[in-house]
């Protein structure tokens, strides 16, 4: 309240209201906003190659690498409930193999990749909250 007496009420203002954050409400509600956060989530991301591949769901939970040797994969920030897409590229020689984390499942216990030079075969997998649920589409292009 301002005690101007212009029409306008030139010393008038009206606060800003909270930010929103995971445990408090404010433009929206901490839930809104958590869901909103989530689905920026489906953003692709590609992943880098290394001995070990490091994928952080936060940063997306569809992800691309390319392999360039045998190689394993880590998996960080994925909560119970959440469904994940990754492609996986072999390079021009072949042959690589991707370890999946030790909490998988699979039909038939195992995953064997596509071998051809520049095969690309498409996982998808469900977290529980204790284990990955995995599914794949092999040879895609």
């Amino acid at each position: 309240v301002g005690t101007a007496t212009t029409a306008a009420r030139a010393d008038h203002v009206h606060p800003l209201p909270a930010v929103a954050t995971t445990s408090a409400n404010g433009l929206m509600s901490a839930s809104d906003k958590s869901r909103l956060d989530r689905n920026n989530r489906i953003t692709p991301q590609t992943l880098t190659d290394s001995s070990t591949i490091s994928w952080d769901c936060n940063n997306g939970l569809n992800a691309f690498v390319q392999l360039g040797g045998n190689r394993s994969l880590s998996i960080a920030n994925v909560q119970s409930g959440e469904f994940g897409l990754l492609i996986v590229k072999q390079d021009s020689s072949g042959n690589r193999t991707l370890t999946l984390p030790s909490n998988s499942k699979m039909m038939g216990g195992s995953i064997i990749f596509s071998t051809s030079p520049n095969a690309t075969d498409i996982l998808m997998f469900y977290y529980d909250g204790n284990y990955f649920h995995w599914t794949i589409g092999k040879n895609y292009y």
